[in-house]
């Protein structure tokens, strides 16, 4: 019971100060490369994951204003940074859409022969992995441990 108590008292804390860093805005100022200047745009993301994970500076609009809405998460960006943004956009876009073809199980990944057996949560879904593909993962060597049958 303590650990879902200190989950919301974090949630809480998160909340509150996100809205304290919104009101601290400075509308001029690209959060992601910090150029400095008129025509900085609201970037919202709505999803279910928690963006801040890969975007630590991204600000969770639970407490803030009510005309951006209650959910999602919120980043201020010039002009370079969107169009950064879109180019990686339409790269997943086309990457993804060239997989239409191909077999994959129902969360998206290419089906494979059964070896891939180790979960690894990226980006808030759950991978299966191959060894090989775990140790690229961690970029560090694991010894294989064999298991021998009685």
């Amino acid at each position: 019971m303590k650990e879902i108590h200190d989950l919301l008292e974090q949630a809480r804390r998160r909340n509150e100060d996100d809205a304290k860093r919104f009101e601290a805005l400075d509308g001029d100022l690209c959060m992601a490369c910090h150029a400095y200047g008129a025509d900085k745009r609201s970037l919202i993301i709505s999803c279910g994951y928690d963006v801040s994970e890969v975007i630590p500076d991204a600000i969770k609009l639970h407490s803030c204003p009510e005309k951006l809405g209650k959910r999602g998460w919120y980043l201020l960006v010039c002009k370079s940074c969107r169009a950064a943004l879109l180019g990686l956009l339409a790269e997943w876009w086309n990457e993804r859409v060239n997989l239409r073809e191909i077999p994959k199980d129902h969360d998206g990944y290419l089906d494979s022969d059964g070896s891939a057996c180790i979960p690894v949560r990226q980006h808030g879904a759950v991978k299966m992995m191959t060894y090989e593909e775990w140790v690229r993962y961690k970029g560090e060597s694991y010894p294989i441990m064999h298991v021998r049958a009685l």
